[in-house]
């Protein structure tokens, strides 16, 4: 069972830390793979391009291997040297002018942490190598509770900016329905805001 007072204390410590990590600027969260797919799966609905200005940074969450690469080519502003992203130019993505400040990656301990201690899915026993806190649930403990998955996620989209409706689907990679569960009693004992969506809020 959680724990929320240990949760608190270490979220605050957490963020306590990523406050001088990070300034007050956009930075995004990523997986190489999830990046790739947005661009792929969003690109008619105007997502062409990651933002790439000089007050954007970029937060890289490794799922595996190719992520550690992809940003050590990104740093070195170099192409990716193997694996299944090779020949990739990181400079397309992020643009030609990063400076190595603006990557940071979320430590490999602390997603195994957050895996085994608070978003322990039953699903972990199936898909070990698979199975993971989405990234939305890693930049939650963060950063800030908008946009994610509540127990009323049908009468939504997907995403909240999509422009038409798209149904909620679920992944081995992610117990979704669980973290929907964590971040309403998070929300409950006031560990952390979630905002809360009403189908009539629509109307």
């Amino acid at each position: 069972q959680m724990n929320s007072p240990g949760l608190q204390a270490f979220i605050d410590k957490f963020r306590k830390l990523w406050e001088v990590l990070l300034p007050p600027v956009l930075y995004p969260g990523f997986t190489t793979n999830s990046l790739k797919n947005s661009l792929i799966g969003y690109y008619q609905d105007g997502f062409d391009k990651v933002p790439c200005d000089p007050g954007t940074g970029y937060i890289c969450i490794p799922a595996e291997t190719g992520d550690y690469v992809m940003l050590a080519a990104a740093i070195q502003g170099v192409s990716v040297p193997s694996g299944p992203d090779k020949g990739d130019r990181p400079s397309e993505l992020f643009g030609y002018n990063t400076e190595t400040h603006q990557f940071k990656m979320i430590h490999s301990s602390f997603i195994q942490y957050v895996t085994e201690r608070f978003l322990k899915s039953p699903q972990l026993e199936q898909y070990r190598d698979l199975n993971m806190p989405s990234t939305g649930a890693l930049m939650l403990l963060i950063v800030s509770a908008y946009g994610f998955i509540t127990e009323n996620y049908k009468d939504f989209s997907d995403h909240y900016y999509d422009k038409v409706m798209k149904l909620l689907v679920f992944y081995a990679n992610h117990d979704m329905e669980m973290e929907g569960c964590l971040w309403k009693q998070l929300h409950s004992q006031k560990v952390l805001w979630l905002y809360q969506r009403q189908k009539k809020d629509m109307m």
